[in-house]
């Protein structure tokens, strides 16, 4: 029996299209009972079991996003979502409820920013290149010497 790849292909992009879309609808009746009985907690709640539901290689990570754009915010310590504000207004609802969820992704976790600590990895790094004498380098002994004197 010969396997039929490309009927197979066009099943696999139709399922995964209406998964999609119902994961869609989900949220999207998430943001109209938040919005229409205020009760944000039982909306993170929602969210969060739908997220936890899910199995691997959906992308939660872009529910989460969709999530912070539509009023969440997503608790590192505790790993789920939270309400970030009390309320939803008609117009935040409707942009919500817009947004399809495959587009958005979370906004990265913050990383401090220590100008120290670059610059003397960075000088490290450029005094071992400056040894190894690559002809692709280019490394100003002086600039060097002058960075070294900072860090």
């Amino acid at each position: 029996m010969k396997y039929d790849f490309d009927k197979s292909l066009k099943a696999i992009v139709t399922r995964y299209t209406s998964a999609r879309k119902l994961v869609q609808t989900y949220l999207r009746h998430v943001i109209i009972a938040w919005e229409s009985s205020g009760d944000r907690v039982t909306a993170a709640d929602r969210i969060n079991n739908l997220v936890e539901a899910l199995p691997e290689g959906v992308r939660k990570h872009s529910i989460i996003g969709w999530a912070e754009k539509a009023g969440f915010r997503f608790d590192r310590e505790a790993k789920n979502l939270v309400p970030a504000k009390k309320k939803i207004s008609k117009d935040e609802a409707k942009e919500a409820i817009a947004l399809e969820w495959w587009t958005c992704k979370p906004e990265g976790e913050y990383k401090p920013f220590n100008l120290a600590e670059r610059l003397a990895s960075l000088v490290k790094q450029a005094e071992k290149r400056y040894i190894v004498d690559d002809e692709r380098d280019t490394i100003d002994k002086d600039l060097l010497a002058a960075v070294s004197t900072l860090v």
